[in-house]
Order: structure tokens, then sequence, then C-alpha cells
């Protein structure tokens, strides 16, 4: 009977153990959903506090949650940002240049693609201090002169409601130490646009994005614009064929290819590996007529390209150029050759320095020869966003033209391509349609749409001519974010 008592004992004992110990599990984990619960209501509130406050939600939900919710928080808005057109045009902008140099001396950078920027000593400050600043500068650039490219930055041309007509977009900002730089108050820089072909009335203008993410261009004052075309100094450099009297080497173009072809030695390791070939060189000729900034534009061989930089380097001085009756610095052009026909160099490139000097001036020569050739020269006190144009005037009757399209529009951008100019509108949508706003009649166009649904992008390009009605047959096709650049690479012929 004891026996039995006892086994009776041991067994409500061991019931009454584990049922607290199971009440204590539901409790625990009843305990954990009710704080989640909790938290994740503060969350909303926290939402909707920013939204009066107008505070940032990620600052507001750091101080709400522990950091394993924050974390998941951040995932989940992460998410909901990644199909946005503003994140796919994140993906496709340029990685910018960087250039390193110390702000105490004058100093030149010439860009991958042909921009020169020109910045003299003690310009730059820190923008929280305002001080000096004397240790290493960052300069960054991006160069935005194809079409592919600006499109891919979400770039367009208009100044307010007007169309403009660029000639080329960079954006420039400046570091150092972790701080950001300004230019001191009174300083500017000096930005060269590279061209192949000079228009007139070319300016500079500075851009801003507004709140529906597009960029508006305004007008810098005109007395920036015309101060570094009518003030020249010993820093400016131009065009060779807009300037009153070019510069001249002492006896003239015959003269200047006999020298050359007196004094270039052909290169033995070149010579006995047979390498031959013309080497084009760009230089400026300053105002004392001393041959400067010696670059080859088109080269040939290592050896044969230092030694047609040494022989420009060791010219006797030039009669200088002049302007306005004031000696000044000009861009040049010499193609020396090298055959193993002769003697070590042949001397008849007098013919095809006219024949080059024809091309420049009809401005068809090749993209390489192009960054030496002719350029637009501005001064400017700003940084950001800087864009060379023109106000585009036609005479062509103006109409309000519309564009159609399927889907979100939220998630759709639709941009007008000129052929005739190079400019690019961005249209105002309302319920899926895209209205561009007096653009000229009969103008032919290439129409980019795209879209960006379900983290795939789609592309839709179609060619017309500008009509009263409209388009509203675009065929969206789904690309990969490489496919998409490879198609607005194809644009770049268009002008």
């Amino acid at each position: 009977m004891k026996t039995i008592q006892l086994i009776f004992l041991i067994i409500v004992t061991w019931l009454s153990f584990s049922c607290n110990n199971v009440h204590k599990g539901e409790n625990k984990s009843a305990n954990t959903i009710d704080t989640s619960l909790s938290q994740a209501t503060n969350s909303f509130v926290s939402l909707d506090s920013a939204k009066k406050s107008g505070k940032n939600y990620n600052e507001l939900l750091q101080k709400k949650t522990t950091p394993n919710q924050k974390s998941n928080s951040n995932i989940k808005l992460q998410s909901e940002n990644t199909n946005t057109l503003d994140d796919l045009f994140k993906k496709l902008d340029k990685i910018p240049q960087v250039f390193i140099f110390t702000g105490l001396k004058d100093t030149t950078f010439i860009c991958d693609e042909g921009t020169k920027i020109t910045i003299k000593a003690k310009t730059f400050v820190s923008e929280k201090t305002g001080k000096e600043i004397t240790k290493k500068i960052n300069f960054y650039i991006k160069e935005y002169y194809k079409l592919s490219d600006i499109l891919l930055a979400n770039l367009t041309t208009t100044s307010g409601n007007k169309i403009l007509e660029t000639g080329g977009m960079i954006n420039i900002s400046a570091s150092s130490n972790n701080e950001n730089c300004i230019l001191k108050k009174g300083q500017s820089i000096e930005i060269s646009f590279p061209t192949n072909k000079h228009k007139e009335e070319m300016h500079l203008f500075s851009g801003k994005w507004n709140n529906k993410n597009i960029i508006d261009w305004s007008l810098l004052s005109i007395k920036e614009n015309k101060e570094i075309t009518e003030n020249y100094s010993n820093n400016n450099i131009l065009d060779y064929y807009i300037i009153e009297e070019k510069p001249e080497f002492k006896g003239g173009e015959q003269a200047m290819m006999n020298w050359i072809s007196k004094n270039t030695k052909y290169p033995v390791i070149a010579k006995e590996a047979g390498i031959s070939g013309r080497v084009l060189l760009g230089f400026v000729i300053d105002t004392n007529g001393k041959t400067t900034d010696i670059k080859i534009l088109k080269g040939v061989d290592p050896s044969l390209n230092n030694e047609a930089i040494r022989v420009v380097s060791s010219m006797p001085a030039w009669k200088p150029a002049k302007h306005n009756g004031k000696n000044v610095r000009v861009n040049f052009q010499i193609p020396i050759s090298f055959s193993l026909g002769g003697e070590g160099y042949n001397t008849n490139d007098i013919e095809y320095a006219k024949e080059f000097e024809n091309k420049m001036k009809n401005g068809i020569t090749n993209g390489t020869e192009l960054n030496e050739i002719t350029r637009y020269v501005f001064s400017t006190s700003n940084l950001g966003w800087i864009n060379c144009d023109r106000f585009y005037k036609s005479t062509s009757p103006k109409i309000n033209y519309l564009v159609q399209t399927k889907g979100n529009r939220s998630l759709t951008d639709i941009k007008l391509v000129f052929h005739s100019i190079k400019s690019i509108l961005c249209g105002s949508s309302l319920n899926n349609i895209f209205r561009f706003e007096n653009v000229p009649i009969y103008e032919d166009v290439t129409i980019i749409a795209l879209k960006y649904e379900s983290k795939t992008p789609y592309i839709a390009v179609k060619t017309t001519k500008i009509n009263n009605n409209g388009e509203n047959e675009l065929i969206f096709k789904p690309v990969t974010i490489e496919s998409l650049k490879s198609e607005m690479r194809k644009l770049d012929n268009i002008n």
C-alpha cells in the first residue's frame, strides 16, 4: 500500500511539474508576441510621426526597435525602393572620374572625354569652416556628351519651358579630408567643353533638380558668360579658327615641315621593328609663341610618339596669335609621319597638313582628333551641374505632342530625342498620357520609353515625326541593365 501511495505521489508531482513548465513556455511565447505587437505598433506610430514632423522615418525607427527589427524594417524599405525609376537611373549613371591635387598651385585636368578644367591656386575653401584648403583635394567629375550617357543619367535639355541645344554637360564637386569644398568668394574655375563644330550663342547654364525629378537649367549671368570671350588672358586658350590672326611658324608652313623633317630622328627600335605611321599631336602656342601642353591625339608606337613630342617641344618660337589686338594662346595640331621608304622621315606632309586643316574647318575629322580642335571656354564660380547650351530657335509652329502608354505611369519615363539638334525633352504625365509642350511640328524625333516593374527594366524605342496625332503604339520589351545600355548607345549616331 505504501508502495502504491509513493508511486501515485511521484506521478502527481511529475504532472504538476510538467504542467508548470508548459504554462511557463506558453507565457513566454505570449509575452514575446505581445512585445512584438507593441513594438510593431510603435513603428507605425513613428511613421505617422515622421509624416507629421517631416523627419526621416529610418531615424525614428532606430529609436523604437531592437537591432534585429531595425534590420528587418530596413530590408522591407529597401525592397520597396528597388522597384522605382529613380533606383533604375542610379544603376545606369556613370562613375565619376577622380583627380587628386593640392590647392596651393595652379592645376589643369584633361578628362576622359576632353573636358578641360583649369583651377588657380588657393581657390577652394571648406564649406563647413570657410577655411582655405591647403591639403590634398579630391576633384570629382562626370561627363555627358553622348546622347546615351545623357539619357542613362535621366538628364534633359530644358530651361523652364524653353528647349536647349546642348554642347555637353558635366557634374563636378570637390572634397578634402571628408569635408565638402566650395570655391572661395570671388574665385572661379575655367571649363573648356570640346566640340567638333563651333556654334554661336553658346552659354553656360547651371542645373537644379525639381520635385518631379527633372533637371532644370538656369542661364548664368550674361556677364559671366561673356567675360571669357572678351577679356582674353594668358590662361585662356582659343579656337584656331575663330581668332583674327593665326599663329605662324617663321617662314610659313613649308618652312615648318622642312624644320620638322630635318630635326626628326627615326627611333632605332621602331626602325628595326619595321614600325611606321603618322602621329597626330595637339599643343598650345602661348602668347610668346612657345609650344606648350603637348599631347598625343592619335599615336602609333611609344617610341614614335615620344620622338614626335620631343620635336614639337624643341620648336623655335612662333609668331603668336592675336585677337582684338592682343596676343592669345591658341590650340594647334600637327601630323608627323614616320616612313621607312625614305631617309627615315617623310617630308611631304605639307599636303596632308593642308588636307587636315580643311577637314577641321568642315568638322569631319574623327572623334580622336576632336579633343583639341575647338572648345567652348567659360569661367564659372559654380560647382554641381554645369551645361554648355544655347536656346533652340525654330520658326516651325509649336504644338503639344501627346504620347500615351499603358501601365503604371509612376513607373514609366518617356523622353523625346531630337534628330536635328542634340536635345532631349521630358514630358509631364497625367492618366498615362505624357505631354510635351511647345514642340516644333514635323521635327524628326525618337521616342525613348522606360518602365521598371518587378525589378525588371523594359524599353520601347520608336522613331517618328512630331504631328498632331501623337503616339499610342509603344511596344515594350524586357531588357537587362547591360542590354539597356547597349540599346541606348545605338542612339549616339542620331546627331
